[in-house]
């Protein structure tokens, strides 16, 4: 693709009347959406040091993180990592 998400809808016997606009996900920053507002520290003497950028993260990926000992940062996705202590 070119141009992002195709815009498409389903309609039942191409009866189209009085449906809402469709709204447009390229218009929209869907990752700040889905990310989080501020920093969480997990298990903070654990050891490596990661930072997770939050784009939509999986928490299953944190968990495993943890269970390995890690201390983990999670960061949104707009965060300044260069100021983040990771290994």
């Amino acid at each position: 693709r070119e141009k992002g998400t195709i815009l498409g809808r389903i309609v039942c016997n191409g009866i189209s009347k009085n449906l809402s606009p469709i709204e447009d996900p390229n218009k929209k920053n869907l990752v700040a959406s889905v990310s989080t507002t501020c920093t969480k520290i997990y298990n903070p003497n654990g050891r490596p040091r990661i930072c997770i950028v939050d784009c939509g993260m999986k928490y299953n990926q944190l968990r495993c993180f943890l269970s390995r000992g890690a201390r983990v940062e999670v960061v949104p996705w707009n965060h300044d990592i260069t100021k983040v202590d990771y290994d």
